[in-house]
């Protein structure tokens, strides 16, 4: 008997899978079966230790430093290494020579000096100090300031003028490197006085300085912070992005090409193994890669679709990996996680919402779930690649030489996708084949889809009503009405007496009124034995 087949087509990862959903011989679909596992350990292969490996290396964090990350001493590159971890030195900020080069050119163009603070005189000699209001230490120690701000560029904003402030010798050298809350409060030894109280500053005063200091540092950081997420994240997404799409259109291309070749080659291999020609072999060989060539140009519409879809999926997980980063600190393998997240979310709502098979509910449901379920397999597959990394990495492997480190960074990502492959796999046969799979779906068939179908006929049947209703109106008529309201607030608006407005307004309708105006209608109204006449 001649068995029928017929073939439902899903993207998996790079690939498109071809799944035997109906067939009349069960050794042809477990054969099949297995065939699609085959093809899933092939791009596993290929993503493990090529694509994956090549194109992406994901870091504690992900690639865009986040202030959250940069208090945590988490860095995205070298460049904020360096800012996280340098010391505080105070000459790489201001000199002796320099202070006393500004407070010169105060002397010169100030005739009479005065404490900032507390409202003294100051001479100009040495007993004179300018003070930075938000001391150089407090710049350096606060992240966001040093994360987002060169040495040149602390240096810039912490001897900005805005930042200084004359004061004298005694005061500044008293308050050194401390915020000037804790240095007004801190009691001096062996006094129950504070600074404030000893040195007779005026705490309101100086408070103020500091927080309009303070501002404006605030608001240059704040600028400096919307330019550095706005250049890195679109440059990451832009990069992720192709990335990513490169990875599902090579992923097409790769494991098409070496699932054909490596399934005619043992063909080949047999055929000529009594009689082997090494010219026929290979004519055989380029026939066969000719082929694998044809049907990789048949997907070429595939494969841009794949490099389409990888691209916005890479722009959302870098977006999406970067606002986490800024309240949690992802680790490596969950910037992996919420890329694959993205794409499998992306593919579903793509079905479901857009349609652009234009599948029946049933299917556009069953299609949507398996992208789903696809998606949570490729999460699990990254959770034991984190696993099996973490044993790789306390076994001892990693400290081989030359091969130690790749065995390190590749064996877990294999893993971790050759079991997802699988998963995936048999998620997409337990779909197609289940009894409960096939009762759900009917179910909401009948149920939801039929309600909202029902609600859309008859909203649509309200409105054809309503449409038709409209298009009774004597457009003509209508026109002629509006221009006459138009025309009554016109005299309105000028200060007409509404009396005589609207009695015309009304005559003109063939109503002949007993009054003409104001006057007129206000004695009618005074006379009790007025009745009024339409």
């Amino acid at each position: 008997m001649e068995k029928t087949l017929s073939y439902l087509y899903y993207e998996f990862d790079n690939e498109e899978i071809i799944v035997e959903s109906q067939n009349e011989n069960g050794n042809d679909e477990i054969n099949c079966l297995i065939k699609e596992y085959k093809k899933v350990v092939y791009n596993s292969l290929i993503t493990s230790f090529g694509l994956d490996f090549i194109l992406f290396k994901d870091i504690d964090g992900g690639n865009v430093q986040t202030v959250h990350n940069f208090e945590k001493g988490v860095y995205a590159n070298q460049k904020f290494r360096e800012r996280g971890e340098r010391q505080y030195n105070r000459e790489d900020y201001v000199t002796a020579s320099e202070m006393n080069r500004k407070k010169k050119e105060i002397y010169k163009r100030e005739k009479e000096l005065r404490c900032e603070y507390t409202g003294d005189k100051l001479q100009k000699d040495g007993s004179t100090h300018l003070d930075h209001i938000v001391s150089l230490k407090e710049l350096h120690d606060d992240p966001k300031t040093r994360m987002l701000n060169s040495v040149e560029g602390i240096k810039k904003i912490g001897n900005d003028n805005s930042n200084m402030a004359l004061t004298k010798a005694s005061i500044n050298l008293s308050k050194g490197e401390k915020s000037m809350e804790e240095f007004l409060n801190t009691k001096r030894k062996g006094s129950n006085m504070t600074n404030a109280e000893y040195f007779k500053i005026n705490k309101e005063k100086a408070t103020y300085l500091y927080k309009q200091s303070k501002k404006k540092i605030d608001s240059h950081n704040a600028r400096k912070l919307l330019q550095h997420y706005s250049r890195e994240i679109g440059k990451d997404s832009i990069l992720q992005g192709s990335k990513l799409g490169i990875r599902q259109a090579l992923g097409i291309i790769c494991t098409e090409f070496t699932f054909i070749i490596f399934d005619e080659i043992p063909l080949l291999v047999k055929e000529l193994k009594n009689n082997f020609d090494l010219k026929i072999f290979w004519e055989k060989l380029r026939n066969i890669i000719e082929k694998a060539v044809i049907c990789v140009k048949e997907k070429f519409k595939d494969i841009l679709d794949a490099f389409k879809n990888g691209f916005i999926s890479g722009v959302l997980s870098s977006v999406v990996t970067t606002i986490i980063n800024m309240f949690l600190t992802t680790a490596k393998n969950v910037v992996r996680i919420i890329r694959q997240a993205i794409v499998s979310i992306k593919e579903a709502l793509k079905i479901l919402i857009y349609n652009p098979d234009n599948l029946p509910f049933e299917k556009k449901v069953c299609a949507a779930c398996k992208i789903i379920f696809l998606g949570i397999s490729a999460i699990i597959g990254n959770l034991i690649t984190e696993a099996v990394q973490k044993l790789i990495s306390t076994s001892g492997v990693a400290s081989i030489p030359l091969i130690g480190e790749v065995l390190n960074d590749t064996i877990p990502i294999f893993v971790g996708t050759l079991v997802s492959g699988i998963m995936s796999i048999s998620i997409i046969y337990f779909i197609d084949n289940s009894d409960l799979m096939r009762k759900i779906i009917k179910y909401m068939n009948n149920t939801i889809y039929d309600n909202v179908v029902n609600d859309l006929k008859e909203a649509n049947k309200i409105l054809d009503n309503y449409i038709s209703k409209l298009m009774d109106i004597d457009i003509k008529e209508l026109n002629k009405k509006t221009y006459e309201i138009i025309q009554i607030n016109n005299r309105l608006e000028r200060g007409e007496d509404m009396t005589t407005v609207l009695t015309d307004f009304l005559s003109s309708l063939g109503c002949n009124m007993q009054f003409k105006n104001f006057e007129e209608f206000n004695n009618c109204m005074l006379d009790k034995n007025f009745v009024l006449e339409l």
